[in-house]
């Protein structure tokens, strides 16, 4: 009974470690630079769904956040990026990057991005850090 006790315990205390896992992708910061804006695109290598765009103001130390609309990319080769609820930029801007793959076995240099940014389109050219 008592090697049972002990047993429970035991397993009781080892759990969290057994039950922590690492994630199944790798972030690349990848950067380009927009009318004195810093913008960095954290590039999720293995599930690009959980890549994201981060736009900082000159001046300003508050960032608007932009999240993967879909887990995964288009048949057009694209992924689009639009503000999360929480950031103070505009509804209708967005961020696309052109001509990506889901998966890579050698991250490209620069990915190509469609700026979309109160009805005007930019084009910006990410560069991986």
């Amino acid at each position: 009974m008592v090697r049972v006790r002990r047993l429970v315990l035991l397993f009781s205390l080892l759990l969290p470690v057994a039950a922590y896992s690492q994630k199944a992708y790798e972030t690349i910061p990848y950067a380009a630079r927009f009318n004195g804006q810093q913008i960095k695109l954290t590039f999720a290598d293995g599930y690009i769904g959980a890549s994201e765009v981060m736009v900082t103001k000159a001046g300003r130390k508050k960032k608007d956040l932009f999240i993967a609309d879909q887990g995964f990319v288009g048949k057009d080769r694209q992924l689009k990026f639009s503000a999360y609820k929480t950031s103070s930029a505009a509804a209708g801007d967005t961020f696309v990057l052109t001509d990506i793959e889901e998966f890579y076995d050698e991250l490209p240099k620069v990915i190509r991005c469609c700026y979309k940014k109160g009805g005007k389109r930019y084009s910006i050219r990410f560069i991986k850090q």
